[in-house]
């Protein structure tokens, strides 16, 4: 099967020894009109070879050789038709390197051999990634798998899919706020607000960490996670006074810590 950019020359011989003519009679330009919708040429008959068909896409092309008879022979037709493939194509699409939760949009880039545009879906992790305009969004912690598409055209038959697979690594947390201390019998309770900021993974725990006049710490990380946010370390010793901060834990791991509490 002939491709698009290649050339046959068509060769008829009339019985008459009469000269032939060739003319495309499917295959050529379709103008749009009100009732038909625009078509571009199959194929096309060169200026200076008789009979040397040139194909520019795919699709079907119809040749006919026509011996236009005189005072003694009559008109003779004979048709060829002939079916054009499409050209095959690929996609270069370079790895994507993974990211921390909080980087910037990325634009993404991929070239078709066909020098046809190339088309991005995200394929896997729609909650982790999404694309506008050819720019990489990302949404939260995980694990993101973008598809490169060219669908192709008259020329080039679709392109294979290239797919590129990334992580969105977790950032640490920012840091809670302490709202209340309180200090009794061996023990330090804390009473504290979430995080503004996950890193884009949930909150697994907190960490409470108690230090004494001494620089003794003391660490507790089976904190609530859900309303009333309170921690308490038991256990001190009494008469010294002591300063608590607390941090959230997070895939990423221990995040940042809140100020230190006054000393009680």
């Amino acid at each position: 099967m002939p491709l698009p950019g290649q050339t046959y020359r068509v060769t008829a011989t009339a019985s008459s020894g009469l000269s032939i003519s060739y003319a495309i009679t499917k295959g050529q330009e379709i103008q749009e009109t009100q009732f038909v919708s625009y078509s571009a040429p199959v194929c096309a008959l060169s200026q200076s070879v008789s009979g040397q068909v040139t194909f520019l896409r795919s699709g079907e092309c119809e040749v006919t050789a026509t011996q236009a008879g005189n005072g003694r022979f009559a008109q003779a037709t004979e048709r060829i038709s002939i079916l054009i493939g499409q050209l095959n194509q690929f996609i270069t699409f370079d790895p994507i390197a993974d990211r921390t939760y909080g980087a910037p949009a990325f634009r993404l880039s991929a070239v078709a051999s066909s020098n046809l545009p190339v088309s991005f879906t995200v394929s896997a992790g729609v909650n982790v990634c999404s694309i506008s305009n050819g720019m990489v969004n990302i949404i939260a912690a995980g694990t993101c798998e973008i598809r490169a598409s060219q669908v192709g055209n008259g020329t080039y038959a679709p392109a294979p899919n290239v797919t590129r697979t990334f992580v969105v690594n977790p950032d640490l947390a920012s840091s809670p706020a302490l709202v209340s201390a309180a200090v009794g019998n061996q023990w330090f309770t804390i009473g504290y607000t979430a995080p503004s900021y996950t890193g884009g993974s949930n909150i697994i725990g907190y960490r409470l960490e108690v230090r004494d006049q001494n620089s003794n710490v003391y660490v507790n990380s089976s904190c609530a996670t859900v309303a009333p946010l309170t921690c308490t370390l038991a256990g001190l010793p009494n008469d010294l006074s002591y300063t608590a901060r607390i941090a959230a834990i997070t895939a990423a791991g221990i995040g940042q810590y809140s100020n230190n509490s006054m000393p009680l």
